[in-house]
């Protein structure tokens, strides 16, 4: 099933890259920018034919590595586990009538619970 699941989403950069090429006033930072819009674009297009079925699975990471370093992945980690900290120290402060030992029995359950719905 070739495509689709992104909208074709890499073409309309690549539609971007090439009216940016033709014009003659480019700096060198519009060109490092058209560098980095045609390594956006490979990325979409593995990433997008991977989400369709016609690649395996993790046949898109050398593409997006490309353009997203280790370091902006693990900024991105550390500010979803933030916020999930701070979700979870939000209920815990509103469940704050029940003892402690039950708070944590009970988020812990939780989480297994999680773990089993996973499977």
């Amino acid at each position: 099933m070739s495509g689709r699941s992104l909208d074709y989403a890499y073409l309309k950069i690549d539609d971007i890259i090439e009216n940016l090429q033709y014009r003659s006033n480019l700096t060198q930072l519009h060109k490092t920018f058209i560098r980095h819009l045609t390594k956006v674009s490979k990325a979409l297009y593995d990433l997008e034919w991977m989400l369709s079925g016609d690649t395996s699975e993790g046949s898109e990471i050398d593409a997006i590595r490309k353009v997203v370093t280790v370091n902006e992945e693990l900024e991105s980690v550390v500010k979803d586990a933030k916020k999930a900290k701070k979700d979870l120290e939000e209920v815990l402060t509103r469940s704050s009538h029940e003892p402690p030992l039950r708070r944590v029995a009970y988020t812990v359950q939780q989480i297994n619970a999680m773990k089993w719905m996973e499977k």
